[in-house]
Formats: structure tokens, C-alpha cells, sequence
């Protein structure tokens, strides 16, 4: 397919609507996995690249999966060619085990992630924050999700595009069963009261994916943080 240029970012960088090549960090968890499935039907990805720690069941003519110790930048940096970043990551903090090793996963990691990406003049970042993120929120989880989201805010990215949803539906090989809980009364609750509770309302992994994939071909320059109902919106839109 030949390459159709829309625009030129501000620093000259030539802005694609199709024959990208995206790259993806997080394919084998929940939203990652329904993301990559989304990548690699889409017509604007002639390339995937998918770049983790472990393998993945995943397997396709446009996909390119690397096993790489995520410690340093410098055994992924080589691999970071495209147009788009997705990142779809994250930990919890029964399974980090203290606040210090959530911090390293949930901002650290992601966020060295990201500024690797835009040092190789990647042009689009999307990724997975929280509904409530704030760096000046008193509960730590809410508190990290905001200061990676300022923190990478600052980086030359042309686009950047942040999903804030809430709770997560959608099988996950790891049982959680707060958000189990959660999950099952926002559904009821939102079956008798209709859209009143909004971004609060419980959101399909996949439809998360969708959005994630469908921001990104709207190649709208500047930050954008897409809550609960805006992520269900562009599901909807979501045309491969």
C-alpha cells in the first residue's frame, strides 16, 4: 500500500494514515492481548512489532514478537521502530508487594518505555492510565497513574492519547476479585439506572482496545485522556 501523508508535525516529522508500523508493549495481558488482535487486522498496519518479557500465543504475517529482559531501555531501544506506541501494562499492588515495587512498574517502567519510544521519533503514544488518576490524589495507586501521566505528558510526542477506563470486563488468566465484585454491581447498577453513573460504569477490555487503536487513526496532535463513556464512543467507531 502507498503511503498516504496527512501532515508534518511540528518537528517535521512526517504524520501517517496508513502503511504504519506500530509497536506494542503488554500483548499478553488483558487489554493488551485484545489490542494486539485489533493491530493486526487493521488496514493502517502494514507491521507489528510486540516487544515483552515472555512469549505470547499470538501468531501473524504482520507480527514480530521479541522476548527481552525490560530492565534496561538499551535491550529493547534497537527494536523500537514505527509510527505508533501502545502500552498496555500495569501491576497491582497485591502482586507487586510494596509501594516501592509497584512504583517501578506502574511509572518507571512505563514511563522509561514511553521516553524510549519518543527518543527513537516515534510519533503517537497510547496508553492505558486509570479513571481518577491524579499525582495529587491520597490514594498511592490513583497518585502513581497521575504522575506517569504528567511525567509523560512532557515528552515530544506529536500525539498522545490516554485511556482512563474503570473497572476492566473481559477474562483474565488472573483471578481479581475486587474487581470482580466491582464489575458485577456497576453492571447491575447501570441496567437500572441507565447511563447515570457514566464514566464510572464497568468497560469490556476489548472495547478499551478498540479505542486505543481507533484514537490513534484520528491523528489529532496534542494530549488527549479519553474517560469511561468517550472509550465506549470510539469502540464504536472502531472500523478496520
Amino acid at each position: 500500500m502507498t503511503k498516504q501523508l496527512l501532515e508534518y508535525s511540528t518537528s517535521g516529522v512526517e504524520i501517517q494514515r496508513h502503511s504504519k508500523e506500530a509497536v506494542i508493549f503488554g500483548a499478553s495481558g488483558l487489554i493488551g492481548n485484545c489490542c494486539l488482535r485489533r493491530l493486526l487486522v487493521h488496514q493502517a498496519y502494514d507491521k507489528i512489532i510486540s516487544i515483552g518479557r515472555g512469549p505470547i500465543k499470538a501468531s501473524h504475517p504482520k507480527l514480530i514478537h521479541y522476548e527481552v529482559d525490560m530492565s534496561h531501555s538499551d535491550n529493547y531501544r534497537h527494536l523500537m521502530r514505527g509510527d505508533d506506541l501502545y502500552i498496555a501494562m500495569g501491576t497491582t499492588m497485591k502482586k507487586a508487594g510494596s509501594k516501592e515495587a509497584f512504583f517501578a512498574i506502574d511509572h518507571d517502567l512505563i514511563f522509561n518505555i514511553a521516553k524510549t519510544g519518543s527518543l527513537q521519533n516515534m510519533n503517537q503514544l497510547i496508553f492505558v492510565s486509570s479513571i481518577g488518576a491524579d499525582s495529587r490524589s491520597l490514594i498511592y495507586y490513583l497518585k502513581v497513574k497521575g504522575q506517569l501521566e504528567d511525567d509523560v505528558r512532557r515528552l515530544p510526542y506529536w500525539s498522545v492519547h490516554i485511556m482512563r477506563p474503570s473497572v476492566l470486563l473481559g477474562h483474565r488468566e488472573e483471578k481479581r476479585f475486587a474487581e470482580d465484585i466491582a464489575g458485577r454491581f456497576s453492571k447491575g447498577l447501570q441496567y437500572f439506572s441507565g447511563s447515570i453513573i457514566g464514566d464510572l460504569a464497568p468497560v469490556d477490555a476489548d472495547d478499551v482496545a478498540k479505542a486505543m487503536v481507533q484514537a490513534a487513526q484520528g491523528l489529532k496532535q496534542g494530549t488527549h485522556i479519553h474517560h469511561g463513556s468517550e472509550i465506549v464512543k470510539l469502540a464504536k467507531l472502531f472500523n478496520h
